[in-house]
């Protein structure tokens, strides 16, 4: 049995999200590079496909709201 791909964007889409920007890139050998900036409410999100040999890498990062990192304690604190 094999899985059906997971179609994250859209899922997004039917959530409510709304394409707000878009930009897509021409990488060396014939690699494509989009970046979909979608929005919600005061919500965010820049989605990522890079499509390479016929194979797509997905992800997604939000901007805003901003969610600090954990800052990490060094030697001295």
């Amino acid at each position: 049995m094999t899985e059906e791909p997971k179609d994250e964007l859209g899922d997004m889409l039917a959530d409510g999200w709304e394409i707000t920007g878009y930009t897509v890139n021409m990488l060396a050998m014939g690699a494509q590079h989009f970046n979909i900036l979608l929005r919600k409410g005061n919500s965010l999100t820049n989605f990522s496909i890079l499509k390479n040999n016929g194979q797509d890498e997905r992800g997604a990062m939000a901007l805003t709201p901003h969610t600090p990192e954990t800052k990490k304690k060094g030697l001295f604190g």
